[in-house]
């Protein structure tokens, strides 16, 4: 694992500096965006001017045991994985090429969600470096701010209107769990259900605008 030095540069001159371990330059970008604070920043700017991600180091801690996690074809869907972690006893399931975006677990009783998230993080520090070929290559910087910023759009009409995520659900016709997923920029919402969004919270769609 490597440590990297990312600059995201708004239009306006104001900018985000973090440093990061991660295994690549554009982990390293997602990972920035799974930040909370760094993607309301974002969200709050309107332009992007340049993102910049510079290589400054080797990043030790990574973990060491291979057989801490079961890599096994899931029975029930095809092109899906299950990973059973023998530390936590957690099991995960994901679909091959699009980790961490399809990941999907049910916590146990005595988790926090922080524990669950340091989870899903360390099985995919474990895949990087023991099962690299199940992981996607990752996109340009751009697919992850765009996507946050739909998702900050979403959440903020919501809460101008008063709704709670389960009565946008109702209103909208999409889970509970995807409207979750699209707020927290975790999800690659179709037009589709975009649309259905949009309608329910009374928005139009700019194509222009993203």
């Amino acid at each position: 694992m490597n440590q990297y030095k990312v600059i995201i540069t708004f239009n306006d001159g104001d900018q985000i500096q973090s440093k990061v371990a991660a295994w690549n330059q554009s982990d390293a970008l997602q990972r920035i965006m799974t930040n909370e604070q760094a993607v309301e920043f974002i969200a709050s700017h309107d332009d992007v001017k340049n993102v910049d991600i510079s290589y400054i180091g080797e990043y030790k801690d990574v973990p060491d045991d291979p057989q801490r996690f079961v890599l096994s074809p899931s029975q029930e869907r095809d092109g899906w994985l299950v990973a059973a972690d023998r530390k936590t006893n957690m099991v995960f399931i994901f679909m091959e090429g699009v980790f961490p975006d399809s990941v999907e677990y049910k916590p146990l009783e005595d988790m926090s969600p922080l524990d669950c998230a340091t989870a899903v993080r360390e099985l995919g520090d474990w895949l990087r470096l023991y099962h690299p070929d199940v992981l996607e290559d990752r996109c340009e910087a751009t697919r992850y701010i765009n996507r946050s910023r739909i998702g900050q759009l979403i959440a903020d009409a919501r809460r101008r209107q008063g709704l709670s995520i389960r009565e946008l659900a109702e209103r909208s016709g999409v889970s509970y769990q995807n409207i979750t997923k699209i707020e927290n920029g975790k999800y690659n919402v179709s037009i589709d259900i975009l649309g259905k969004l949009c309608r329910a919270l009374d928005l139009k769609i700019d194509l222009n605008g993203l």
